[in-house]
């Protein structure tokens, strides 16, 4: 679909309210098919890919996580104008990068969500070591591309070490997504969308949907003690920790995922005005 940030893919599937699944930076929408068979059956998944990932071009420019929110919006209004999704507001699922976005959505456009869950995706904006790293390393990466010490170095970030030691087809799915990604749209995602992603702490309070913060036990950026402080900002929400998960816990921690996200929907629905802050792990689930 046409959005003022290039042209994205998505893809549509599914029964009930909508919901947005918006993946990690570095890997696509395929990052949710071991989940997605689960959550069709409870929602119409409207699965968007970011631009300068996958088969998703972008604007040609540096953009904003913003931008990105506010494209998937533009994104449902045309799905709902088409009768692809049912109006209305829609539950928003986004691993990393598309947490950010889904909490920008939630945000500033409160009425467009209805509930939110956020992957291993760090409130705090990169440290300044990070900035400089990134800095340094861009230009080479657009010339070369992603040479093998490079990939391994990513996927040793996004993967835990049990899923590098014993999921050969995880790590297989995100070395071919660094392998086919296009140095350019690549580089311009990881400048706009990391080296220039902005902290999003103060956004927190403003944020009225029922919402859960995840993240794996061993995402060495967003540690369990961070999402937990981080939830008690929020009017409504809670902090979850998943074992043996690093950023994609979609992909490392399936039928966990599955199960949260399936759990949240539920007590959203059922009673969203009693869900608070508390952190848990995945045996217990989620408070409400």
């Amino acid at each position: 679909m046409e959005t003022p940030i290039g042209r994205l893919e998505v893809s549509v599937d599914g029964v009930g309210p909508a919901a947005v699944l918006m993946h990690s930076l570095f890997v696509d929408s395929r990052s949710w098919d071991r989940v997605r068979g689960r959550l069709a059956s409870e929602r119409t998944l409207v699965a968007i890919t970011a631009p300068g990932h996958g088969p998703s071009g972008d604007p040609g420019r540096t953009y904003s996580i913003h931008e990105i929110a506010a494209a998937a919006l533009g994104i449902l209004d045309g799905l709902a104008a088409e009768k692809r999704i049912p109006p209305g507001p829609a539950d928003w699922v986004g691993n990393a990068l598309g947490g950010h976005a889904g909490i920008l959505a939630a945000a500033h456009y409160p009425e467009r969500i209805r509930s939110l869950i956020t992957l291993g995706a760090p409130v705090q904006a990169p440290t300044l070591p990070f900035r400089l790293q990134e800095a340094a390393i861009l230009p080479a990466r657009a010339l070369m591309g992603m040479t093998g010490w490079l990939r391994q170095a990513i996927v040793s970030v996004l993967l835990s070490e049990r899923t590098r030691a014993h999921d050969p087809e995880a790590v297989g799915y995100v070395e071919e997504c660094l392998t086919a990604s296009d140095p350019r749209l690549l580089g311009r995602a990881i400048r706009s969308l990391a080296v220039r992603r902005p902290d999003l702490t103060g956004l927190l309070p403003r944020i009225t949907a029922p919402t859960v913060f995840a993240t794996g036990t061993e995402h060495n950026s967003w540690p369990p003690e961070l999402a937990a402080e981080a939830a008690r900002l929020l009017p409504h929400g809670t902090a979850v920790a998943l074992p043996h998960a690093a950023y994609l816990l979609p992909l490392e921690v399936p039928e966990e995922t599955a199960q949260l996200i399936l759990r949240h929907w539920s007590a959203a629905e059922a009673r969203p005005e009693r869900i608070h802050t508390s952190t848990q792990d995945a045996g217990s689930g989620t408070d409400s």
